[in-house]
């Protein structure tokens, strides 16, 4: 025995244990363990004399795995396993086993056990189990079938199996008999090496024969449908074990008709019915073509209930129809009746319906035959696209002879129909010739007549409506006139056809002027009754446009989410109102929002937030107002969310040559911006001839809007040896500029003043703040090829000439210097430069910490009345005026509201050449609550200008009395 033990490869005892699981009550057996310490099947092998706790064996899985097949029974004693022993190895004697080293091997595990289910046929191959260490052929030989391994009894033909069989090559065959017990059996067989000295081994191959379930299928039929071809019905079908003892094991599923059915979302497939158990599946019927499909469903199980497998079958039946169209229409035919030829009779719809369950296309719809151009398609809705299943279109259709006689035609469709490609539809009509009966016939030459712009206010030349008789009879014209809206700015100068009498081509005259009475669009329409009776009365359209005779520009718009623009407007006038209406346009010189009789009172102003005002205010990049009336003063004011801002008048003014930038900064600290209007019909292509020599180009459309930093170009690179440029070609332009810090430098400033054409001998620069906290700027430009000689005199606030000073500035020169390095005597307060020659220049203030800037130009500013057109709300208005004569000077000053009411008034007397400057307030002694502009009047010529600051000490612009 010590031998066995030492030997791997030698036959394992086989035995049977029973151990209870400590997962149930119940005994589970622990199947064919081999003594060779090898597991070689489903147990664990014990080496000779080793005993095993077989707790750890039996995982919940394990257990539920053998419970399928599992009962009650005693558990072995020693004694019967002591039986089977001698038994096996009497067995194993008489068929002259061996164990050596040259035995057939065992290489892979026998089933543990192989399950039978009782009624059924038994199969299995050995061979692939065992080899020949010499590589030889082995041969099997059966020994024995043994009903319990305990007694070791054998098992009859009417026990076990009615017919067992082992073939010398390994394969088991037989069947077992239907009144064979369940429980555990062995087959013992011999496996030899006849080459090899015919040494055998002796094994087992354990089977469990097992009850059979019964199956039941229900339903056992179904109809689906009907469907469309395409669609799919879905129905569930169950399998039940309704054994009450025998397991049901599910194998194979199939359809005779797999076209239309297939089998999905199947729970049982290779599934073991415990008793009373189910399972689910389903069928799918998605037929491919119309009609009836039947089929049948078969199910393969152990059921033995017959011989061998059993197979349950379901009938399943699918109704299925067509998915087509079915073109069918209203009408087959139609007699249109008789019409006149020449005319036309009245459009008949014909309906084309499509009755089927699929989209009806027409490929073509037209109609056919000799007579076919008597008959007119007036209207066709079945061009745009397949029709859908119970949709419909039409087509309309009208007769209309070209001659006399009987007419005959079709209306052909060709469609996807299968059954109708082809439809026809006829028609027929009869064409009649007229009779005819001579009629005075009106013709009107021109149909319309616009009389363009006008200036509101005056008259129009005159144009001509004729009108001739072009019938056979003649032409009675009875009492011509103007109806409309605004025929009072329409009038008829002459008329010869009023109470006329035309023969056949003759012709007379109405001759009409437009005086538009307000600005904008006019329409009437000339009325002429006559005995024309397809035409008793003519009329031809009169339009005309009232243009304004003064157009006031705001010429930059900026309403984004970072800037927001402010405008105003004031009537200067204060002893009558002023009517116009506001035109925004975008930078295409398209219309882009139009706000109609707006009023200003006498001595009222207005004040407008674009964004809020104007519908798109996004697109708009200049307005226009426009009125009849001069005495109109405004602003434009821009500015960030709460950081910069700038005031710009408006202006009325355009230029008619050059316009002159008369300061460029363009560096790493500072950019100029360019914002200009083209006022004019045509587009206009400008160049800009800066100081250092360049010279670049500009587009801007008819009535367009351009704006763009320096920089831009010249391709986004700050130009710092530019200081000055001239536009050229500027004529019907207007400007302005803009300069300020970049973003993220160490200031906030910005400012900026109109472009003008202007120049004059005079240079004001009416204020000097140089301090700790204040600088100013000023900027002088020869636009000139010559030297210009300049003599600077200087003023204190009294009046008194500090000293007198001559600078030169050279052609097309540029001077810009803060007041501090112009050399000016102590306690200067302003200056006035005379020159030679024409100059431009303008004056800054800033503060020394970056945070605010503002200025004006110098430029036209003297004057004796104007207005300081708004007082700060939040936050303060500083003015300044400068007798600039040398004679006293008597100001009247008087503030005022947005209606134009007086609250309060105030005179200043300024001695020759004194300047006085103060806070708005500060100006009057009583006080100016309600007031948001003041007006002022002189009896000699003043310059004034205001600041306006911002209660965050960051806004400030400034305007000059405008």
């Amino acid at each position: 025995m010590n031998d066995v033990a030492n030997n791997d490869r030698n036959m394992a005892m086989i035995t049977f244990f029973r151990k209870r699981c400590p997962f149930s009550r119940e005994k589970v057996r622990l199947r064919w363990m081999c003594n060779t310490g090898q597991n070689v099947n489903a147990g664990h092998f014990l080496a000779p004399g080793e005993k095993k706790n077989y707790k750890d064996t039996c995982s919940e899985g394990k257990r539920r795995d053998h419970e399928k097949n599992i009962e009650h029974r005693e558990d072995f004693s020693m004694r019967q396993m002591i039986v089977f022993l001698i038994i096996f190895f009497a067995h194993f004697i008489a068929a002259g086993g061996v164990w050596a080293d040259s035995a057939p091997q065992l290489d892979t595990e026998l089933p543990a056990p192989l399950t039978v289910m009782i009624g059924e046929n038994l199969s299995y191959d050995l061979s692939s189990h065992f080899s020949d260490p010499d590589g030889d052929d082995l041969e099997f030989t059966l020994v024995e079938i043994v009903r319990n391994p305990i007694s070791g009894k054998a098992c009859g033909a009417a026990d076990c199996f009615s017919s067992l069989s082992l073939s010398p090559e390994g394969l088991v065959t037989g069947l077992s008999n239907d009144e064979t017990d369940e429980g555990d059996y062995a087959v013992i067989f011999s496996v030899a090496d006849p080459a090899g000295g015919n040494t055998s081994v002796m094994n087992v191959l354990p089977i469990w024969l097992a009850l059979s379930g019964e199956i039941q299928l229900s339903p056992d039929s179904h109809i689906f449908g009907p469907l469309g071809l395409g669609e799919a019905e879905t129905h569930s079908f169950t399998i039940e074990n309704i054994s009450t003892h025998g397991s049901l094991i599910l194998r194979r599923f199939s359809l005779n008709n797999a076209v239309h059915f297939s089998i999905i979302n199947n729970t049982c497939l290779d599934r073991t019915l415990a008793p009373g158990a189910t399972c689910s599946l389903d069928v799918e019927y998605r037929p491919l073509e119309g009609g009836t499909q039947i089929t049948g469903m078969t199910v393969q199980s152990s059921d033995a209930t017959d011989d061998g497998d059993y197979l349950e079958g379901v009938t399943l039946q699918g109704m299925a129809y067509a998915v087509e169209p079915n073109i069918e229409l209203s009408r087959d035919s139609h007699d249109f009746g008789t019409i006149d030829v020449g005319s036309g009779s009245a459009v008949q719809v014909f309906t084309v319906f499509n009755l089927g369950n699929a989209p009806l296309t027409l490929s073509s719809l037209s109609v056919n035959g000799d007579d076919a151009a008597h008959f007119q398609v007036n209207s066709n809705t079945c061009g745009s696209g397949p029709i859908p299943a119970s949709g419909s279109c039409a087509v309309g259709i009208s007769f209309l002879p070209l001659s006399a006689g009987a007419k005959s035609a079709s209306l052909g469709i060709d469609s996807n129909d299968p059954d109708k490609p082809a439809y026809t539809v006829f028609l027929s009509g009869n064409g009649k010739a007229p009779v005819v009966t001579p009629d005075p016939e009106i013709r009107i030459s021109p149909a319309d007549l616009n009389f363009g712009v006008i200036t509101a206010g005056t008259t129009s030349s005159d144009k001509t409506v004729t009108i001739t008789s072009a019938g056979e009879a003649a032409l009675d014209i009875d009492r011509i006139s103007i109806s409309g809206a605004d025929a009072a700015s329409f009038a008829i100068e002459e008329n010869t056809a009023n109470g006329a009498r035309l023969a056949k081509n003759q012709a007379a005259a109405v001759t009409l002027s437009f005086s538009p009475l307000r600005i904008g669009p006019h329409y009437a329409s000339l009325r002429i009754p006559s005995n024309d009776p397809d035409t008793p009365m003519a009329t031809v359209s009169l339009t005309g446009e009232g243009g304004a005779s003064v157009k006031l520009y705001f010429p930059h718009i900026a309403a984004t989410d970072q800037w927001d623009t402010e405008i105003s407007l004031i009537n200067t006038l204060t002893f009558r109102s002023i009517s116009g209406r506001f035109m925004a346009y975008g930078n295409d010189g398209s219309l882009v929002s139009q706000e109609d009789g707006v009023t200003l009172p006498a001595g009222g102003r207005k004040e407008i937030h674009v964004d809020t005002f104007f519908s798109r205010a996004d697109e708009i990049g200049y307005i226009v107002f426009e009125t009849l009336d001069t005495g109109l003063a405004g602003y434009n004011k821009f500015h960030t969310r709460d950081a910069q801002r700038v005031a710009i008048p408006a202006t009325s003014e355009i230029g008619s040559g050059d316009l002159y930038i008369s300061h460029i900064a363009s560096n790493a600290e500072w950019w100029t911006g360019i914002s200009l209007v083209n006022t004019t019909s045509a587009a206009r292509t400008l160049t800009l001839a800066f100081s250092n020599g360049e010279s670049r180009s500009r587009s801007i459309p008819a009535g367009g809007h351009d704006a763009f930093p320096i920089a831009e170009l010249f391709s986004g690179v700050p130009q710092p040896d530019i200081n000055s440029a001239v536009i050229r070609n500027a004529a019907g332009i207007i400007g302005l500029e803009l300069f300020g810090s970049h973003v993220g430098s160490a200031s906030e400033y910005l400012s900026g003043i109109l472009l003008k054409e202007n120049t004059t001998a005079d240079l004001y620069y009416p204020h000097i703040a140089d301090n700790d906290l204040w600088w100013t700027g000023v900027v002088m430009y020869n636009p000139s090829g010559v030297e210009a000689e300049m003599v600077l005199k200087a003023y204190d606030m009294d009046g008194t000439e500090l000293g007198v000073e001559t600078l030169y500035l050279e052609g097309r020169g540029h001077k810009s210097d803060a007041t501090g390095s112009l050399g000016l005597p102590a306690g200067t307060d302003w200056f006035h430069i005379t020159a030679d020659r024409p100059l431009t220049g303008f004056e800054l203030f800033g503060k020394r910490n970056g945070s605010q800037l503002a200025g004006y130009t110098s430029v036209g500013i003297q004057r004796r009345n104007g207005v300081f057109a708004k007082l700060e709300r939040a936050g303060w208005t500083g003015i300044a005026f400068v007798n600039t004569t040398g004679d006293p000077a008597a100001i009247t000053l008087t503030a005022r509201n947005d209606a134009g009411t007086v609250i309060a008034e105030e005179i200043l007397d300024l001695r020759p050449h004194e300047k006085i400057v103060d806070v708005a307030e500060g100006l009057f002694s009583s006080s100016i609550i309600g007031a948001t502009y003041i007006r002022f009047e002189s009896d000699r010529d003043v310059v004034g200008f205001q600041l306006n600051g911002a209660e965050n000490d960051l806004m400030l612009d400034a305007l000059p009395g405008m």
